[in-house]
């Protein structure tokens, strides 16, 4: 089984609107994305399980309280890296790097 790592330059940005299933940590109160689906420009729906967060950042964005994941997972044999951002106040998630 071959896996290629993504590098960090290669990342476009996308900024689609994804649904999360999440696991809320009881001790921080901080989700932690479990799985993600978002739709693609051509109307195909992806669905993705994380499975590891590098690292997560708390940002403002336009103004807005957001949290940064740095993610990583394994899809079709190869190693794929992305960054969600979860919007506190709207409560919403967005794919932002692929």
């Amino acid at each position: 089984m071959k896996i290629e790592l993504i590098r960090r330059q290669n990342m476009r940005v996308y900024n689609l609107p994804a649904d999360a299933l999440v696991v809320f940590s009881a001790a921080t109160n901080m989700p932690r994305p479990y799985k993600i689906k978002y739709q693609t420009e051509y109307g195909k729906t992806v669905t993705v399980k994380v499975d590891t967060i590098l690292y997560t950042e708390k940002q403002k964005y336009c103004g807005k309280n957001v949290l940064l994941f740095h993610c990583q997972s394994e899809i079709k044999g190869n190693m794929y890296r992305f960054d969600l951002r979860y919007y506190y106040d709207e409560t919403r998630w967005e794919l932002f790097k692929l």
